[in-house]
């Protein structure tokens, strides 16, 4: 059985909105490249997601998120969030096989990988169902691009996500949920590893 206490780690703090999701039986720890983002986003002067969402079950890890989160236990994550692709510069090592393989070790039984592919430079989705593919697990995406002008006043901005699960992880209630597909592996693309990727070829020619 899973415990009641939920750990969610998060690689990408950005201004802390993520934060907002948080509930009281969870622990988030972000893992954040940037220390001046960190400083701004713990500053309630400049920012407040993180302070008043998270009130003291939250920490920050300085450093690149994949090599910080290595020493975190096995097993320890029931979420792990990837939100560190909307940029112009795609942080490939975090996309790879060998990546990937780090991310299953430290999620708990059952546990699942969301990924913000959102990126208007690059399309991820058939990277990430490729990897996906290759370490057997089930792999949803869900593209949100149809935001009504109401919501967009609100705050609210187009958006693509994927969630990755292995055999142990019961997806079953999002593909019930309106928008999440299955998304399929790019045909006869070769997985990313931190030896081989390929940006050239995902590149959005517009």
């Amino acid at each position: 059985a899973r415990s009641a206490r939920w750990n969610i780690g998060v690689i990408g703090l950005g201004a802390g909105a993520m934060a907002c999701y948080a509930t009281p039986n969870q622990h988030w720890t972000f893992y954040e490249i940037d220390p001046l983002v960190a400083r701004l986003a713990e500053d309630p002067s400049m920012f407040t997601y993180y302070s008043d969402c998270l009130r003291g079950n939250g920490r920050v890890i300085l450093g690149d998120g994949r090599i910080s989160m290595a020493p975190a236990p096995d097993h320890s994550y029931n979420v792990i969030v990837i939100d560190a692709f909307g940029s112009d510069v795609v942080p490939v090592h975090l996309l790879t096989k060998d990546a990937m393989a780090l991310y299953r070790r430290k999620l708990a039984p059952g546990g699942v990988i969301l990924l913000n592919v959102s990126n208007q430079y690059v399309d991820l989705t058939g990277v990430v169902a490729t990897v996906a593919h290759a370490e057997g697990m089930t792999c949803l995406t869900r593209n949100d691009s149809n935001v009504l002008p109401g919501s967009a006043a609100a705050g609210r901005f187009a958006s693509q996500w994927m969630v990755l699960g292995g055999p142990d992880a019961d997806l079953s209630d999002l593909r019930k949920t309106s928008g999440w597909v299955s998304a399929a592996p790019t045909p006869g693309a070769q997985p990313w590893t931190d030896d081989f990727s390929d940006l050239i070829s995902i590149i959005r020619w517009r």
